[in-house]
């Protein structure tokens, strides 16, 4: 029965065991198809993912994706070009999901969306449209068309986004964003809560 007992825990232990993965868009050997669980390539499949999108849909509870220097703003995910969406939701019991930047690094990222999802940290980056930039010291007779196109233009590559928005956060709870910097945004950080029937 002791036995039995000791493997229960060692089980349940190890299933509730937090991983780091890594994104490294520009190491030599970063892909995809790698597991994620090294900064540098080392073989076969153990080395970086590519894209941040790799990390926003295979993390799990409790995991940490750390995320090193590249420009991941030009990812096609399907959701828009640079548009990153967080598909896994960390819990109470086993902790949050965190997106990272690396010690001493600062990934580019254009936008990130959060949607019905639970327990999510983003910490560290810097979020860049880099999109029409606009004077915003110039009039407003001279800004207005310049406000429409950057509008216009963001809604055609962003289908169902309202906002010209860094990060969007609906129906979602326990969402934690710090020390980030935006760039280029009319809203930084959108967040809307989700209604009950």
């Amino acid at each position: 029965m002791l036995a039995r007992s000791l493997l229960f825990f060692l089980l349940s232990a190890a299933a509730a065991a937090q991983t780091t993965y890594h994104v490294a868009r520009d190491a030599p050997g970063a892909s995809d198809g790698n597991n994620g669980l090294f900064r540098t390539y080392q073989g076969g499949v153990d080395g970086p993912w590519a894209t941040l999108s790799a990390g926003a849909t295979r993390a799990a509870a409790g995991d940490t994706v750390l995320v090193y220097d590249g420009d991941y703003r030009s990812e096609d995910t399907g959701w828009g070009i640079g548009v990153i969406p967080v598909l896994v939701s960390g819990t109470t019991a086993q902790g949050p999901i965190a997106f990272r930047a690396a010690l001493g690094n600062t990934p580019l990222v254009r936008s990130l969306l959060i949607r019905q999802r639970a327990w999510i940290v983003v910490t560290g980056f810097v979020v860049d449209d880099p999109g029409l930039v606009i004077d915003y010291s110039l009039p407003w007779s001279v800004r207005e068309p310049l406000v429409r196109q950057k509008f216009a233009t963001y809604m055609q590559l962003v289908e169902g986004l309202e906002y010209d928005t860094a990060i969007d956060v609906k129906g979602s709870s326990d969402v934690t964003i710090r020390g980030n910097s935006f760039f280029g945004y009319w809203s930084a950080i959108q967040c809307v809560t989700a209604r009950r029937a």
